[in-house]
C-alpha cells in the first residue's frame, strides 16, 4: 500500500514537471496547464488523505501495536508535508491562472486597441502576401480605392490602386518597387502626389509608402501600402497658388508688412514702378518710402486709422529709388490671423501718377485758355485805343512840326504806341487769335539760318551746340512764329545759365505710342519731329515749373521781361495740334522738349526704315 502510494505521488509530481516545462514551452496552453497544476496538487491531497484511512484503518485492525503506531506518525508526518506540498501548488496554480487571466485581458485589450486604431487611422492601409496580393485593407483604403474587402482581399495590389502621374496622368509603375520590397526588404516613398485611379470614377491626390512585414524570425512575409489623401492639401495648395499669382501678376502695387511695419513681401508691379528690388526693402521699415510731398502729422493720421481697427484709404506719395515719387490711390487694411489677432498689414494701391499729370495737364490747359481769351480780349481793346492814340498823335506831329520841342514829345508817344502794339501782338500770339501762314520748311534748315542771330542773344562764354537727325522730313508752320519761339527760349537758356555754359539745340523723329507717357504729354499715336533746347543751367524748382506758360509770370528782375516769352511759346505749340514739356533738376539745368506733329504726305517727306 506504501508503495502504491510513493507511486501515486512520483507520478503527480513527474506530471507537474511535465506540465511545467510544457507550460513554458507552449504559452498557448498556458490556461490548460494552470487547470492541471490545480488537478494534480487535488489528487495530491485525496491521495493523502486515502492514504491516512487505510493505514489506520490496517493498524487499528493490527490491535495498535507500537511498531504500527510509530509508522503511523511517520505517515502522518510524510502526509503532512505533501499536503502542505499540495496546497502550495494550488495557491501557486491559482495565482498563475489569475496571472494568465490578466494577460489574457491585455491581449484582448491590445487586439481590441489595435482593430480600432486600424480602423480609425486616417491614412490608407493596405497589406499584401509575398506574392503582392492583399490580405488586408482599412476603411480609408476602400473609401479610396472604392473596393470592399471582401472584393479586395486576394487581388493583386496592383489591380486594387492604380496610380497615374498627377502632371500628364500616365501610368505610375510602381509593381517592380514593390516586388523589391517583398524580396529585399526595400522601402519606397511617392513623395510627389499621384492620383488615385478610383473604381468609382475618382481620382484623389495622394503619397505614400511601402515597406517589408517581417516575422519573429525577421523573415518576410508580406509588406504593408500606406496611403495618404492629399486632395484636400492639394486644393488648398492650389488656391495659395493661384492667390499668389494673383498677386504677383498684379497691376497694382501690393505691400505686405508685419505689425511693427517692418515689411515682408512687395509684388512684382512694385518693383516695376519704383525702381527697388524686393531685396533692396524687405526686412526694412516702410519709412524707407516716404515722400517729402507728406509731413509727419499725415503719416500719424494714417497709422491712428489702423490702430482703431479700421482700415485707410487716400492717396500719397511713394518715395522711388531715382529719388522721384509716385502718386498712388491706396487701400491699407489689418490682416488678422484665425485667432482674430493682428498678423500683419496690407496695403494694394493703383498708380495714378499718369492720371495725376493728365489732370494738371488739363487744368492748365483750361487756365491757359481762359487766359488766352482773356488777353485776347484786352489786347484787342487796347489796340483800338492804340489805334486812337496813334492816329491823334500822327495829327499833332503834323501841326507842331515847326515847334521841335513838341515834336519831339509827339515822337516819344508814337515810339510807346509802337511799343504797345508789338506787346498787343504778343498777347494776341499767346490768345492764338493772330494769322498763322504755315509753309513747308526744313527746321534744320531754318535753325542754320539762325544761328548766327542766336549766337548773338546769347552770353559770350556760352557755346551753343547743335545735333540734328538729318533723316527728318519737312514740316508745315509758320515760319515767324517759329523764329520767335526758337529765340524765346534760346533767351531763356542763356539766362539760366549766368556766366559759362553750354546751351543744345536738338531735332529728331519719334513715334508716339500711348501718349508718350515717357514724356508726360498726351499726343494722338503719330509721327512727330522732337524739337530739344537744353541748358546746363541752375535749373527750375517744382513751384516755379507749374507756373512757367502763365502769361505775365517771370522770374526775371523788373523791367528784364514781359513774362510772355514762354506763354507764346505754349500757344504756338497747341495752335498747331503739338505739345510742349519741360524737364528741370535745381542746378543741373532744363530743357524744353516741343513735339512738332508731322504731315507724312506732304513733298519731301521720306521716312527710312
Amino acid at each position: 500500500m506504501d508503495q502504491h502510494l510513493s507511486d501515486i505521488i512520483k507520478r503527480s509530481l513527474s506530471e507537474f514537471h511535465l506540465t511545467s516545462l510544457k507550460s513554458h514551452a507552449d504559452g498557448r496552453g498556458a490556461a490548460a496547464n494552470r487547470l492541471r497544476l490545480i488537478g494534480v496538487s487535488l489528487v495530491l491531497l485525496f491521495a493523502c488523505w486515502f492514504g491516512d484511512w487505510l493505514l489506520v484503518t490496517r493498524i487499528l485492525g493490527d490491535g495498535g501495536s507500537g511498531e504500527n503506531v510509530s509508522q503511523l506518525k511517520m505517515v502522518l508526518t510524510a502526509h503532512r508535508l505533501v499536503i502542505s506540498f499540495g496546497i502550495v501548488l494550488i495557491a501557486f496554480g491559482m495565482y498563475r491562472l489569475a496571472e494568465y487571466k490578466n494577460v489574457d485581458l491585455a491581449l484582448k485589450r491590445s487586439s481590441k486597441w489595435f482593430s480600432t486604431t486600424i480602423k480609425s487611422m486616417g491614412a490608407a492601409l493596405i497589406a499584401v502576401d509575398t506574392d503582392g496580393n492583399i490580405i488586408f485593407i482599412n476603411s480609408v483604403a476602400q473609401r479610396l480605392t472604392g473596393w470592399r474587402l471582401d472584393h479586395a482581399i486576394g487581388r493583386p495590389l496592383t489591380d486594387i490602386c492604380k496610380l497615374l502621374h498627377a502632371r500628364n496622368r500616365k501610368p505610375y509603375d510602381y509593381g517592380k518597387k514593390l516586388k523589391k520590397v517583398i524580396v529585399d526588404g526595400y522601402v519606397f516613398s511617392i513623395r510627389d502626389a499621384a492620383l488615385l485611379e478610383s473604381a468609382d470614377g475618382n481620382f484623389p491626390y495622394v503619397t505614400g509608402n511601402a515597406a517589408p512585414i517581417k516575422d519573429e524570425q525577421n523573415a518576410i512575409i508580406g509588406a504593408v501600402f500606406v496611403l495618404h489623401d492629399m486632395t484636400e492639401f492639394r486644393k488648398a495648395e492650389e488656391k495659395v497658388r493661384r492667390l499668389a499669382a494673383v498677386v504677383d501678376q498684379a497691376e497694382d502695387i501690393i505691400v505686405i508688412t508685419d505689425t511693427a511695419g517692418k515689411i515682408q513681401y512687395v509684388n512684382p508691379s512694385f518693383e516695376a514702378r519704383t525702381g527697388y528690388v524686393a531685396t533692396d526693402v524687405v526686412d526694412h521699415a516702410a519709412s524707407m518710402l516716404k515722400s517729402p510731398y507728406h509731413d509727419d502729422e499725415y503719416y500719424r493720421q494714417i497709422a491712428t486709422s489702423l490702430a482703431a481697427g479700421g482700415s485707410w484709404r487716400g492717396r500719397f506719395n511713394l518715395k522711388t529709388r531715382a529719388g522721384g515719387g509716385r502718386w498712388l490711390e491706396s487701400l491699407i487694411s489689418r490682416i488678422v490671423d484665425r485667432d482674430g489677432n493682428l498678423s500683419n498689414y496690407v496695403s494694394i494701391s493703383r498708380d495714378i501718377t499718369r492720371e495725376i499729370e493728365l489732370q494738371n495737364q488739363l487744368t492748365q490747359s483750361q487756365k491757359m485758355e481762359a487766359m488766352g481769351r482773356l488777353a485776347s480780349g484786352v489786347a484787342h481793346d487796347f489796340n483800338n485805343i492804340l489805334s486812337i492814340i496813334g492816329g491823334f498823335n500822327d495829327l499833332i506831329i503834323a501841326d507842331v512840326a515847326d515847334d521841335e520841342s513838341l515834336l519831339d514829345s509827339a515822337n516819344e508817344i508814337a515810339g510807346a504806341v509802337d511799343r504797345a502794339s508789338a506787346l498787343v501782338d504778343q498777347l494776341l500770339k499767346f490768345g492764338r487769335k493772330d494769322i498763322h501762314k504755315p509753309v513747308k520748311i526744313n527746321i534744320n534748315e531754318k535753325i542754320r539760318e539762325m544761328e548766327p542771330m542766336l549766337k548773338r542773344l546769347v552770353k559770350q562764354d556760352i557755346e551753343l551746340i547743335f545735333e540734328f537727325d538729318s533723316r527728318i522730313g519737312p514740316l508745315e508752320v509758320d515760319q515767324g512764329q517759329l523764329g520767335q519761339v526758337i529765340m524765346n527760349l534760346t533767351v531763356n537758356a542763356s539766362d539760366a545759365i549766368g556766366t559759362a555754359g553750354k546751351i543744345t539745340i536738338a531735332t529728331r523723329e519719334i513715334t508716339v505710342v500711348d501718349g508718350l507717357a515717357e514724356y508726360g504729354v498726351n499726343l494722338a499715336e503719330a509721327t512727330y519731329l522732337l524739337l530739344a533746347v537744353s541748358d546746363n543751367g541752375s535749373g527750375i524748382d517744382e513751384s516755379t515749373l507749374s507756373k512757367i506758360f502763365e502769361p505775365f509770370f517771370t522770374t526775371k528782375d523788373i523791367g528784364k521781361g514781359t513774362g510772355l516769352g514762354l506763354a507764346i511759346v505754349f500757344g504756338f505749340m497747341k495752335q498747331i495740334g503739338g505739345d510742349v514739356q519741360v524737364v528741370s533738376v535745381v542746378g543741373e539745368g532744363t530743357t524744353f522738349n516741343m513735339f512738332f506733329p508731322i504731315n507724312p504726305h506732304l513733298p519731301g517727306y521720306c521716312k527710312e526704315t
